[in-house]
């Protein structure tokens, strides 16, 4: 009785400015529209050095500092890179968020002929002064889709913030969360590793293929993949502990397959208060 009655709290609290999360999610995917038409407009290189943070990463495909790579870069002039939303989703306390769609490189202006496809994720941090910046940024590339961009997708998970002392037990409980998905990886395969630890909604993302959408269909989809070995580098969770990310290494256990991948798993506290996998992208490293 007293569990339900904990819960019933955390209910009604984690209604109260529920309202605000469809606008909050919104104007995160306002923040990555701005990038994407920045990059139209400007140029990869200044779009990049606007939005990313001084600490953000970029996946190539290991994790680097982003703002250094670009420093270096030279834009080509008749190529441009843009993207766009399809999924946005904000922390509560919206602090934390995510974005994820396709992205297109086209050449020459007039034309604008594409000849290069993917898919982006975005992870995104809210500064002390306001405004969302890039605190993470990779993507797949993969064939041309036939069908229109979706419409966009708005999630905001409702809970109230913790403790101070509880958040970093909560931290804890994430990174324990990604090595225990590691474990089942190595011990019984990928695909039932996401079985075990994935939102229904689960979005995933591998290298020349289309996005898979739900949990079903990604285990259906890994349903053969080898055995795989890991571990976690990092991991960051919002103020209200509702919303979370981590990436590492992992590394193919069967011969001939591509020997290593860096990950990147987006985490959603569930309505069992429990961390899963709402999203996650792999890049292989080159043989």
């Amino acid at each position: 009785m007293k569990r339900l009655f904990f819960l019933a709290v955390a209910v009604m609290i984690s209604m109260t400015g529920c309202g605000k999360g469809p606008e909050r999610a919104k104007a995160l995917a306002a923040a990555e529209k701005a990038f994407s038409d920045l990059s139209a407009r400007e140029g990869t290189r200044k779009a990049f050095l606007a939005f990313l943070s001084d600490e953000a990463l970029t996946f190539r495909p290991e994790p680097v500092l982003g703002k250094p790579l670009y420093e270096q870069r030279q834009d080509r002039r008749d190529i441009r890179l843009t993207w766009t939303p399809v999924l946005a989703e904000v922390s509560s306390e919206d602090d934390l968020g995510f974005t994820t769609g396709p992205y297109f490189l086209t050449v020459d202006e007039v034309i604008r002929k594409v000849y290069g496809h993917g898919q982006y994720v975005t992870v995104w941090k809210k500064q002390p002064g306001g405004e969302w910046r890039v605190a993470l940024d990779l993507g797949i590339q993969h064939d041309s889709l036939a069908t229109p961009v979706p419409a966009l997708q708005l999630r905001y998970p409702r809970r109230s913030a913790p403790s101070p002392a509880a958040h970093t037990a909560e931290l804890n409980g994430l990174r324990s969360a990604d090595s225990l998905f590691l474990a089942v990886a190595a011990e019984k395969g990928w695909h039932l590793a996401l079985q075990a630890y994935a939102c229904d909604d689960l979005r995933l993302l591998r290298e020349g293929k289309a996005p898979v959408t739900g949990k079903a269909e990604a285990v259906a989809a890994l349903a053969d993949t080898s055995l795989t070995a890991g571990f976690i580098t990092a991991a960051a969770i919002s103020a209200a502990a509702d919303l979370g990310y981590s990436y590492g290494e992992m590394k193919s256990l069967t011969p001939g397959a591509p020997q290593r991948y860096s990950y990147v798993r987006l985490w959603r506290r569930d309505q069992n208060d429990l961390w899963k996998v709402a999203l996650e992208i792999v890049l292989p490293f080159a043989n």
